[in-house]
């Protein structure tokens, strides 16, 4: 998608991600739960659009110690329903590899996705995620699939098609 731009999210992009939230899950986050990816250990990414919000993500963040490594939780990516299929969540996803991971550090990350969301479980395994485990019911009468990548690269850049 051309006109991209990505940063990370800040307090006043909270009204536009609960519109986004609505729009995009049947179980949206509230202020309260977005704002803590303005504060460590959380962290966010946002996609504008000529200017306007086409979508997130948001996550988890334990930096390596010296004695672990890095490790970091996907708590929630979106992208406006009109907007998808444009490759920005695997732009979102990438971004934050490169901010979590720099210099190819390694990292293990974890989320998990809808038994049903087939298209953002496509999105997660060409990155290399596999299904490690599954959480019944987690999304109420649906289950949740465990997704892991354990990184010691980045993935390439893939250009949008």
């Amino acid at each position: 998608m051309t006109n991209l731009t990505i940063r990370p999210v800040c307090r006043e992009d909270i009204p536009a991600l609960m519109a986004l939230e609505a729009a995009a899950f049947p179980d949206p986050w509230e202020e309260n739960g977005l704002a803590l990816l303005l504060n460590p250990p959380f962290g966010g990414l946002c996609a504008f659009a000529e200017g306007a919000l086409a979508g997130y993500i948001g996550w988890l963040h334990f930096p390596a110690d010296g004695s672990l490594p890095a490790e970091a939780e996907i708590t929630r990516i979106a992208v406006s329903p009109a907007l998808r299929r444009r490759g920005i969540g695997r732009l979102l996803l990438q971004e934050m590899l490169e901010h979590l991971a720099p210099d190819n550090a390694p990292i293990t990350l974890r989320l998990d996705v809808r038994e049903s969301n087939t298209a953002a479980q496509a999105l997660y395994t060409g990155f290399g995620f596999a299904v490690c485990g599954r959480r019944p019911r987690f999304y109420g009468s649906e289950d949740a699939l465990e997704m892991q990548l354990i990184l010691p690269v980045i993935p390439p850049r893939r250009e949008n098609t």
